[in-house]
């Protein structure tokens, strides 16, 4: 029953994202400016290897805002996400990319094991796994964490963009705790930003408060 709710409520996720990708950009573009100029100001916080050696793992990638951020640090991305229609917009700006980036269709956070199309190496050992306000929408984000902690290599830094929550989101607390369960709390700091995160735009729009979490795979 549990393995069924999880898919539901993934397939809902994926049909919602599917019918808002073409507009998604426009409809956030002050938080996606917010929240790359947050993410850049803390490049040294995030503690990346050099550029040539840096890989990224961006799950839950949507249409790359936290590629687009970390792209110019890092050489490789790949991008994972359930929106078939938002890994389209994803790749839309792939070429014009200075660094290789490619992102995929799948979830890497279901009940069921790995998917086999992301079994081979290249989608391991990476430097860095980042998820831009993705770990609200996982219906059971210990095994996300941990199935995603697997991907990065020994000493990788495990990267979280969330809200400041208890009921949708987290508290220093309770992202340690994930952060820890998953054996990538090495490091672990977590840093509320302190701008309101606007989500949508006119009427409908409200403020979100937002934090980065990282820590490190030991």
């Amino acid at each position: 029953m549990a393995d069924a709710h999880a898919h539901a409520h993934a397939e809902r996720d994926r049909a919602f994202h599917n019918e808002h990708a073409h507009e998604y950009n426009q409809k956030h573009a002050s938080g996606i400016q917010l929240l790359t100029e947050e993410i850049r100001s803390r490049i040294d916080w995030i503690g990346l290897p050099k550029k040539d050696q840096a890989r990224m793992l961006d799950y839950a990638c949507g249409t790359g805002l936290v590629s687009n951020a970390l792209g110019p640090y890092v050489s490789q991305i790949v991008g994972i996400d359930l929106s078939e229609n938002m890994v389209a917009e994803y790749n839309k700006n792939s070429n014009s990319a200075q660094y290789a980036r490619q992102a995929y269709a799948g979830n890497l956070a279901g009940a069921e094991d790995s998917p086999a199309a992301f079994a081979t190496p290249e989608f391991f050992d990476f430097d860095l796994v980042a998820i831009g306000l993705g770990f609200h929408h996982f219906s059971d984000p210990t095994l996300a964490a941990t199935r995603l902690a697997a991907r990065l290599k020994i000493g990788g830094k495990f990267l979280i963009i969330d809200n400041v929550s208890d009921d949708n989101g987290f508290s220093r607390e309770s992202a340690e705790k994930l952060f820890r369960d998953a054996g990538v709390a090495g490091d672990f700091d977590f840093s509320v930003i302190d701008r309101d995160l606007q989500i949508g735009r006119g009427p409908a729009a409200w403020k979100q408060k937002v934090f980065i979490a990282r820590g490190s795979k030991t």
